[in-house]
């Protein structure tokens, strides 16, 4: 199996200063929060659930373990997410609404 995994998402304009952003998995509220960090001076309509890879943890959350963090496992995929989902994350939000808005 990979060491990696897609994590679908996408923005979806619509007006100059709305969009609605959405990410696969079930995202901790945390994951919310750098989507409209990334997406700055934007309103943004947040959803998870697109696809099904599990929770989505952020940094602070994967050295705590637990279910939101394990259950990655459970969907049968190998090792944990490592450090570094929360810059991931900003990233390609923030590249994708320069994209959109500019």
């Amino acid at each position: 199996m990979p060491h990696t995994i897609y994590l679908y998402a996408g923005i979806l304009k619509l007006s100059p200063d709305l969009c609605i952003a959405h990410t696969g998995g079930e995202p901790c509220y945390e994951v919310e929060e750098i989507v409209n960090k990334a997406l700055e001076n934007k309103k943004v309509i947040f959803s998870g659930y697109s696809d099904a890879i599990a929770y989505i943890p952020t940094d602070h959350l994967i050295p705590e373990g637990g279910y939101e963090v394990d259950s990655f496992l459970e969907y049968g995929n190998i090792g944990p997410f490592k450090l570094g989902v929360d810059q991931k994350i900003f990233d390609a939000f923030q590249k994708g609404g320069e994209k959109l808005f500019k």
